[in-house]
């Protein structure tokens, strides 16, 4: 499965970082941490232990089509992103 994640903080690192360390293709949409994850990966730090995904797909437009989308942004940020999800 190919996996979108909307939103990078601490619910879309969380389960996408998850995804992502078991195996799973995921993108992340991201615009304030692009830059941190693309230089050091995404750390996830959670009950279930410490784990860094160095390999992190992320941008700030997409390209190709996910199959699962997850949107992990507040509900009050949609105007925020309509020019990234422009290709879907």
């Amino acid at each position: 499965m190919r996996y979108a994640v909307i939103g990078m903080g601490a619910i879309g690192g969380y389960y996408g970082g998850k995804l992502a360390h078991s195996g799973q293709e995921v993108h992340f949409l991201s615009h304030s941490d692009y830059k941190y994850v693309r230089e050091k990966g995404l750390s996830v730090d959670s009950c279930d232990g410490l784990f860094v995904e160095q390999m992190i797909e992320t941008t700030r437009r997409w390209n190709g089509t996910p199959e699962i989308i997850s949107w992990m942004v507040p509900a009050a940020l949609p105007w925020a992103l309509r020019g990234a999800l422009t290709k879907l």
